[in-house]
């Protein structure tokens, strides 16, 4: 199956228990597992191929609508 082919969420998931977990601390782990609940819950099971940049774009704006700045930042910037 191709990265494409897989729900946004998930790929965000598996890249960080693969890349990243292993390399940071508890507390940066925690954040990056909220993220990817907050990803779920937007986008579902959407697919990498079925959401464009608009998309993510329009995610963040939703989502900096409810949250500081510096929240919208740390969820673009994982």
């Amino acid at each position: 199956m191709s990265e494409s082919e897989v729900p946004f969420a998930d790929y965000f998931i598996d890249w960080f228990e693969t890349y990243k977990e292993p390399k940071v601390a508890y507390a940066t782990a925690l954040r990056y597992r909220a993220t990817h609940r907050v990803l779920k819950k937007y986008f579902g099971n959407r697919l990498m191929k079925d959401i464009s940049y608009d998309d993510y774009q329009k995610f963040l704006n939703n989502f900096g609508a409810k949250h500081s700045k510096t929240s919208v930042e740390k969820i673009h910037f994982q």
